[in-house]
């Protein structure tokens, strides 16, 4: 019986962009590079639940062994925001805009490996 090898993990933070849903009242926290998008009464709620859904996602796709299913990137309108937010913010202590940038770092590798299995990639 052949020994499996060792995972091996990667620190990877997730671009996040926050704005105030005007009509729905809410905030939302957006992670850019895989389009998925926490809400809440406040920034903190949002990210709270975007976070959440991170993992989900991070584990659903190790559980059908498709890693090719955790990335896929928002509209690139959203990262041209988050660019000129940064931006903003640089340039400018006082800089005004109505987003809120940040990062959030994939779920911890420990958290991940407790996972069932290893990702296989995939030809479909």
């Amino acid at each position: 019986m052949a020994k499996r090898a060792k995972p091996v993990f990667f620190e990877i933070a997730l671009n996040v962009l926050g704005y105030k849903d005007k009509e729905e009242n809410e905030w939302v926290a957006l992670a850019l590079e895989m389009d998925l998008r926490g809400y809440g009464s406040t920034w903190e709620e949002a990210l709270s639940e975007l976070n959440d859904l991170v993992f989900a996602q991070i584990h659903f796709a190790h559980f059908k062994r498709r890693p090719e299913m955790i990335f896929r990137p928002a509209d690139p309108v959203w990262f041209h925001l988050f660019a000129d937010s940064r931006r903003a913010k640089l340039e400018s202590e006082q800089g005004k805009s109505d987003y809120l940038t940040g990062g959030l770092s994939i779920p911890d590798p420990h958290v991940i490996a407790q996972s069932q299995g290893d990702f296989t990639p995939t030809n479909v």
